[in-house]
């Protein structure tokens, strides 16, 4: 027999006798998973993204490149999520703590860097090698300059010994550019520079990474050692534009057996969404009740 749970009075308990926030949010994360509503999303989760990274590689895509270019077709049109869309939102109240299912927000349709990032890189890492980089430091040169950096999430993903950009929130890809030209206080304080290849993005703007990127889940510390460690790779834009267009009309020549494979899924999704929103509640109003199941 089940027995509920206020996660207020938890979370309270636990702020209470832990004082390094760190290890707070560890003994949640915890506690959290051994709930019953945990250990039936994580399963339903993994085998969502399964699913997604499997019907990818049985339609042909097999490199890394190709698979984000098609994922990002695939967010952006609202297939990964229950709702048909994808928009951008971020709840005023949330009561947000294991990493692992961070992408599950995004398949509720509203979600924000965090959430399309670590979705993106579960399904990639079915069959290839990526990490979602959550860092204090990814903005423009004018920014870094003027000391005002500001929080963002990006996946990383590794691509024939060398590494890819992609940031779901704008649907910008980016790669190492032929010339960079540093300011002096820029190079001090970055490891890596790239430059977005599309129209989303404005024409010129360079984007820093620097060292102090981390991955918000420990568990996969092996897994951001890997992709930060991989140098970008060098990519033309006319070799983007071209594998940007071919995965588009991929996209659209098998847009109805996708909208078929969305169907299959969606009661799956429908489960994730709804156990996502109990294990980590959100509003942009109070939240008043938290309870889970042990």
């Amino acid at each position: 027999m089940s027995q509920s749970l206020d996660m207020f009075v938890i979370e309270k308990e636990i702020n209470k006798n832990v004082i390094d926030p760190k290890k707070r949010y560890r003994a949640m994360c915890r506690f959290i998973k051994t709930t019953k509503e945990y250990s039936e999303c994580k399963p339903l989760y993994d085998i969502f993204i399964s699913e997604v990274a499997n019907y990818i590689h049985n339609i042909g895509i097999k490199e890394p490149d190709q698979a984000t270019i098609f994922l990002d077709l695939l967010l952006k049109n609202g297939i990964l999520s229950i709702t048909k869309q994808n928009n951008y939102h971020l709840y005023k109240n949330d009561r947000e703590y294991v990493s692992e299912l961070f992408g599950a927000r995004s398949i509720s349709g509203v979600s924000v860097y965090r959430h399309m990032s670590s979705l993106i890189s579960d399904i990639l890492n079915m069959e290839h090698y990526a990490s979602w980089l959550n860092g204090r430091y990814i903005s423009s040169i004018a920014e870094i300059d003027s000391e005002n950096p500001y929080n963002h999430a990006v996946v990383g993903v590794v691509c024939n010994n060398g590494k890819i950009i992609y940031d779901p929130t704008t649907g910008s890809f980016a790669a190492a550019p032929q010339n960079i030209i540093y300011s002096e206080k820029s190079q001090s304080r970055i490891a890596e520079t790239f430059i977005s290849f599309t129209e989303l993005a404005i024409p010129g703007e360079y984007l820093l990474l620097n060292s102090e990127q981390y991955l918000i889940n420990p568990d996969n510390e092996q897994e951001l050692i890997e992709v930060w460690y991989t140098p970008l790779k060098m990519i033309l834009k006319d070799e983007f534009d071209k594998a940007v267009e071919e995965m588009t009309l991929l996209y659209r020549n098998k847009f109805y057996e996708i909208c078929d494979f969305k169907k299959s899924l969606e009661n799956t999704m429908q489960r994730i969404a709804n156990l996502e929103s109990l294990l980590h509640p959100h509003s942009d109003s109070k939240i008043l009740k938290w309870e889970l199941n042990q």
